[in-house]
């Protein structure tokens, strides 16, 4: 006989998406650190590749004016090139730590209202007269808090919102309007 896959609970879930997004985080430190450093690299073969053409070490071995001036204008070129490489990958790196904490943050809320009407739906399956004034009070804190919500829920969230409603309005409690 074949098991069922059953999904996570909530607190596993969460677990698995903070693992997800720190391996995600790490990831892409790794590859701009990677892309910083061949930036870099490419930089010091074009330095040494420039001192080769000239057979020196430093301007200062140059005599002709001409040449240093030549000399240095590759070196100024070569620099200005790795300081512009080196922007773009801060602001792509900027970027996408925006893009990566704004869809963490979207998970987030998006657990916490699952989380939320998890725990309304089990007490609506209870009718009202066999609740405590507990879960009676939690119930309307809660349809307090998925009502503020209701704007922000995905379309499947808000077919599960409009069904929980309808489950704790036959069960005899009441529903916040």
């Amino acid at each position: 006989m074949s098991k069922r896959a059953h999904s996570p609970d909530i607190e596993t879930q969460r677990l698995i998406d903070e693992l997800q997004a720190g391996d995600e985080a790490e990831a892409r430190q790794m590859r701009f650190k990677n892309d910083k450093l061949a930036i870099l690299r490419t930089y010091d073969v074009s330095i040494d590749e420039i001192k080769k053409e000239y057979k020196v070490t430093s301007i200062d071995e140059i005599k002709s004016n001409r040449l240093q001036l030549l000399f240095k204008q590759s070196n100024e070129f070569h620099q200005t090139l790795r300081d512009d490489r080196l922007q773009i990958l801060k602001e792509k790196e900027k970027k996408e730590e925006m893009e990566h904490s704004s869809k963490c943050s979207q998970v987030q809320k998006r657990r916490r209202v699952d989380f939320n009407m998890k725990e309304c739906s089990e007490i609506a399956a209870v009718p009202v007269s066999n609740c405590s004034f507990q879960k009676i009070g939690k119930t309307r804190h809660l349809q307090h808090i998925l009502k503020g919500t209701v704007n922000a829920m995905s379309t499947e969230q808000q077919e599960i919102y409009s069904k929980l409603m309808i489950d704790l309005k036959n069960n005899g409690h009441k529903v916040l309007d």
